[in-house]
């Protein structure tokens, strides 16, 4: 796993996964820019931003470590939503705590995910790294 530090925030990927990493960097650093110039908000202290492979995986590498404990025992309980969301959903955001942690699909995942509710709610963005960036 690597990682990588923009602006107070530590964004995490694969290696196989630095393109994407490098359009999240480049969005979290036009993002927190203009949040922190504009508005004069600081990044939250502990705000991870990670290439989201996997619902499992994003969940389990995100969370502290007592938050792997109550995600593992309660697992039957979210599991099946987070199963059937993640065909949707180009990202996620979740808080433990004070951590937020915010995943976003790499562009191979979001070009063949399902797409149905996103063209009804969302304005279409054909070109892939934009999207990417957005999300």
């Amino acid at each position: 796993m690597q990682r990588m530090s923009i602006n107070g925030l530590t964004l995490f990927f694969d290696a196989k996964d630095q393109d994407a990493a490098d359009l999240i960097s480049h969005a979290c650093k036009k993002s927190t820019g203009l949040i922190q110039g504009c508005l004069g908000l600081d990044t939250p202290k502990d705000c991870q931003i990670h290439v989201m492979t996997s619902w499992p995986g994003f969940m389990f590498r995100s969370a502290p470590w007592p938050w792997k404990v109550l995600l593992a025992v309660t697992l039957p309980v979210w599991a099946f939503r987070a199963r059937n969301i993640w065909p949707l959903a180009g990202g996620w955001a979740q808080r433990y705590g004070q951590r937020r942690a915010v995943g976003v699909k790499p562009p191979r995942l979001l070009q063949i995910a399902d797409k149905r509710i996103g063209d009804r709610i969302f304005v279409r963005e054909e070109d892939i790294g934009r999207k990417v960036q957005s999300i």
